[in-house]
């Protein structure tokens, strides 16, 4: 009777590249299933706007009818808005590499409606309440996207980060004597007057070799980003473009939440996207429904 040979023992170095792949695999199908969730609950918002004018056309828009599909409208904004948020977190954490001898901190900036927010600074300080002598700054990107990174025992980078002077101040050796003990850094949002608007309620800490992730929503108008002051507005759940020159209170203008309040300067733009004229702003014998 022969005897079973005996296993290899795996060493940590295998077993770590075995673990790290199977985390990148449960990624992958996480953001396929997210991206077919997305899809389908677009379908699915579509069909809800189309009945949403049948039942006004037919009971007004007072109606219960019309209100709990509005609340499903409502519920479905959202949870599209959360897998785009997810995907976006994915994209950035499965693509991004960062060297054993560097820290890596990466993130979302986003407006109330989840949209990125572009040209918004961001800082990172060693006080949670003062922004004063800065680690290092940096801007969103054009998607909302930032990002800082840290050299063993180096400095911060970010759009700007320290020791940019041929001769460091005593103020700067110790911040660089800092950088190099692990401390907590609290994440800052500024305004364009450089106040505060939003600091992260949890503090990061720079360790070699780890991505860490962040994700922060602020109001737009606060960072000099709010909604365009234009004529005419739409409303993304219902497909109707008000005029705001000419709206009334049965259009619940103030009502529309901000992920879906679209300004317009024209109508045929926004006729172009596909929107239809509120009944109550243009007359019914404009509107379709």
């Amino acid at each position: 009777m022969r005897k079973a040979g005996k296993r290899r023992q795996l060493s940590g170095e295998e077993i770590g590249s075995q673990l790290e792949a199977n985390l990148k695999e449960a990624d992958n199908r996480r953001y396929q299933g997210l991206d077919q969730l997305a899809r389908l609950e677009q379908a699915k918002q579509a069909q809800r706007r189309r009945e949403r004018k049948r039942l006004m056309a037919k009971y007004g828009s007072d109606s219960p009818k019309v209100r709990r599909l509005e609340a499903k409208l409502d519920a479905g904004e959202d949870l599209i808005t959360g897998a785009r948020v997810e995907r976006q977190r994915l994209d950035i954490t499965a693509s991004s590499e960062v060297a054993t001898q560097e820290w890596v901190l990466k993130g979302f900036l986003r407006g109330l409606d989840g949209e990125g927010l572009r040209g918004v600074t961001l800082v990172l300080s060693w006080d949670q309440n003062r922004v004063d002598e800065p680690v290092a700054l940096t801007r969103s990107h054009s998607d909302g996207s930032f990002e800082f990174r840290r050299k063993l025992g180096g400095d911060l980078e970010g759009e700007a980060g320290l020791g940019e002077a041929e001769e460091e101040t005593q103020e700067q050796q110790e911040q660089q004597e800092q950088l190099a003990e692990p401390q907590p850094l609290w994440l800052h949002v500024l305004d364009p007057e450089g106040k505060v608007v939003v600091t992260d309620s949890e503090a990061v800490w720079p360790t070699s070799g780890v991505l860490d992730y962040r994700d922060l929503t602020v109001d737009p108008a606060k960072v000099g980003g709010g909604e365009a002051q234009t004529r005419y507005l739409g409303n993304a759940s219902t497909l109707e473009l008000h005029d705001l020159e000419n709206s009334k209170p049965q259009c619940r203008v103030d009502t529309i939440r901000a992920a879906f309040r679209k300004p317009y300067k024209t109508q045929k733009a926004a006729v172009a996207d596909g929107f239809d004229f509120c009944a109550y702003c243009f007359g019914r014998e404009k509107s379709k429904w």
